[in-house]
Order: structure tokens, then C-alpha cells, then sequence
């Protein structure tokens, strides 16, 4: 993640502001131009969501939502307490990820309807209200396009809770959007390119080894003692999809990282 500048005073902006700290303008991410510009000058407009989740994104021209906020199929429940903080955590979260998609030159478009299988969409939803141990739960996943999160991730205990009942190094939201995005732009770029396709089993082996049982097997094993040696993660062990979803989802992690320190001039 880069550092921005003010586009009234060329003072230092952050991603997440909405205003700047030291002329007071108020100030929107334009994703476009990859750079803040200048509230309701030239037409630009807050995203519709911009006092329902802390949206500080500009709205797309002649549309009530940002390009990120587009992308919501399914908000929580607001009427529930917690959720719109919840929520909040989450869709910055989501930005983060979606500007490395943009800066990667992805394609991040809104799924059409629930027929169309290329694009994206998101649905955050929590637990039935009143599921004890072993009732009912939110999976977040990838199914087609749509990739769901659980908004109870927002909560700190509750994720460093899950972090340790799944034995992982570490557990945030955004590694959970950078790693369900990996599962969406296999199904975009590998699975029908031969060539990537064929490029892929190479390095990361077969998918059409079954994924349920692989599954199993590494819950009930675990990852080979050896595994630093070929893979990114334990998990990524487990069957060649989650081994491409853990390389994309570092390969972001890394570039942002590097970006930052670009920034700084480290």
C-alpha cells in the first residue's frame, strides 16, 4: 500500500481517509487514477455508503456505489447489534484487496446477475442469532464468483479464538479476501487456458485429485514435516487449489509490503 497526497494541499493522505488533517478537505479515493481527489468538485460524489460503513471511495459516474461497494451482494444485518461495526472492518478490509486487484490490472467486475460466472460479488453474513457449540455456522469461501465471509472475523477474539482452534501462523481479514480472491482468478485465468492450465498442474500439481477427501486427509495428517521446502503455507499443502489460492494470496501480501517500503524509502 502506497502513501497518497492531498489533491488541495499535497499534504500526506492514508488510504482509509476521508478528510485531510491539514487543510480539512474532504477527500475521495478515486480508483481510477489510483489517487484522492477532491469531494463534489468535477461532479465526483461519495459512494452511497459513504455514512453506512465509512465507504471513502468516490461513487462510479452516474451510479450510487463505489466500484468496491458494487461488488456487495449481501450486507449483514444492521439491525442486529455490532453488525454495522463489524461491517465497517470488513469493507476496509475488502479495499485493501481490491485495490492490489486494480493495481495488478485484474478485472474486477460486478457479477450481472446470479446466472453470470465470471464476475465477482460478496456476501457478509453472520451466524444465526442463538447458534450454541455445533449449531448452525457462516463458512467463508468461494463458490463461482461469490465469496462469502462470516462478519464474526471482524471481531479480534473471535478471530485470534478460530486462529488458534485452526493452528495458523496468523488469521486477518484481509489474508481471508486476499485468499478467497485466489480461488476466484483460478476459475478467470487457469482453468480454461490450456496452457496455464497445464502450466499450473506442473508447478502445483493435479486438481482433479478430490478436493473433499484431500481435505480430510490433511485435517486428520497434517501438512509433511517437510513442507517449507515446496509450499508457501501448511495449509497449501492440503490439495493444489488452496496451494495456488496461499501463492496468490502471499504474492499480495508481499507486493503490498513491498510497496509500502517503497513508500518510505526504506
Amino acid at each position: 500500500m502506497k502513501l497518497f497526497d492531498c489533491p488541495n494541499c499535497g499534504h500526506r493522505l492514508y488510504f482509509e481517509n476521508a478528510q485531510c488533517l491539514n487543510c480539512s478537505s474532504l477527500v475521495l479515493y478515486d480508483p481510477e487514477q489510483a489517487k484522492f481527489v477532491l469531494s463534489g468538485e468535477g461532479g465526483v460524489l461519495p459512494c452511497g455508503n459513504a455514512d453506512e460503513c465509512a465507504c471513502n471511495w468516490r461513487a462510479e459516474n452516474g451510479r450510487t456505489f463505489c466500484r468496491a461497494c458494487a461488488l456487495n451482494k449481501v450486507i449483514p444485518d444492521l439491525s442486529i447489534d455490532s453488525n454495522r461495526r463489524r461491517w465497517i472492518r470488513v469493507e476496509a478490509a475488502k479495499k485493501r484487496a481490491v485495490y492490489s486487484l486494480l493495481a495488478l490490472g485484474l478485472p474486477v467486475m460486478p457479477k450481472a446477475d446470479a446466472g453470470d460466472e465470471t464476475g465477482l460479488a460478496f456476501d457478509f453474513l453472520a451466524d444465526p442469532i442463538g447458534a450454541g457449540p455445533g449449531g448452525e455456522r457462516i463458512l467463508t469461501g468461494h463458490d463461482n464468483g461469490l465469496i462469502t465471509l462470516n462478519v464474526a472475523e471482524a471481531d479480534s477474539a473471535e478471530r485470534e479464538r478460530r486462529r488458534v482452534e485452526m493452528g495458523e501462523n496468523y488469521r486477518t481479514l484481509l489474508g481471508h479476501f486476499r485468499h478467497e480472491l485466489g480461488h476466484y482468478y483460478w476459475d478467470r485465468l487457469v482453468r480454461d487456458d490450456p496452457a496455464y492450465l497445464s502450466a499450473f498442474r506442473a508447478l502445483f500439481g493435479d486438481e482433479r485429485t478430490d478436493y473433499e477427501q484431500a481435505l480430510q486427509a490433511y485435517y486428520a495428517n497434517g501438512a509433511p514435516p517437510d513442507w517449507q521446502q515446496r509450499h508457501i503455507s501448511a495449509y497449501a499443502t492440503s490439495h493444489p487449489w488452496e496451494d495456488w489460492a496461499e501463492t496468490f494470496a502471499h504474492h499480495l501480501h508481499i507486493t503490498d509490503t513491498l510497496e509500502m517500503v517503497h513508500a518510505l524509502n526504506l
